[in-house]
């Protein structure tokens, strides 16, 4: 049977085994929340982990993956993490957490790793490196935007300030009659 296959039947599993190493960064406490709410709305990060856990599982596992389909799911995963002010060591880990996660999911089957599904292996294992370059580019890239729009926000208030400043520079301070 190839590996796909295998994978595949335990696709739930492996995908809650995964979401919990991604979630395992947060505090204790936000680790707690981000797992026990699917609520969209009072939950987007696990939301968004879920979605892109699942996109990135079915992409890793497609015959030929298809890198313009995977980007948009992977970009929702880096973007939730870039803007919490993660480093990106520890927001990228989850990534590399695929393949132990799939060597224990096929011991704990009992699934003999032959020569065929050593290779495969090997190819899921290239797969999950691209997958972790690119995420980094595209972390570098989502950090560089936050970084703008912060510096775009600076840039606003400070020209308010300024002219406030030059508003009340220009009234002049009122002055007191003497003697009233």
């Amino acid at each position: 049977m190839p590996l796909a296959e295998h994978l595949i039947k335990g696709r739930e599993t492996l995908l809650t085994q995964w979401v919990q190493r991604a979630d395992a960064v947060y505090a204790f406490e936000t680790a707690g929340f981000v797992r026990s709410s699917q609520d969209s709305l009072s939950n987007p990060v696990g939301r968004r982990t879920l979605e892109a856990a699942a996109a990135l599982f079915d992409a890793l596992l497609a015959p030929r993956p298809d890198q313009q389909a995977l980007t948009p799911a992977l970009t929702e995963f880096v973007k939730v993490r870039a803007v919490q002010d993660l480093p990106p060591e520890k927001a990228l880990a989850a990534l590399f957490a695929f393949k132990p996660l799939i060597r224990a999911y096929l011991a704990a089957e009992a699934v003999f790793v032959d020569f065929a599904l050593r290779e495969e292996l090997a190819v899921l294992d290239a797969r999950v490196d691209e997958l972790a370059l690119l995420s980094f580019a595209l972390y570098s890239r989502c950090r560089e935007e936050l970084f703008q729009l912060r510096l775009a926000d600076m840039r606003r208030r400070s020209d308010v300030f300024v002219r406030l400043a030059q508003q009340r520079g220009q009234s002049g301070p009122e002055e007191e009659t003497p003697g009233a």
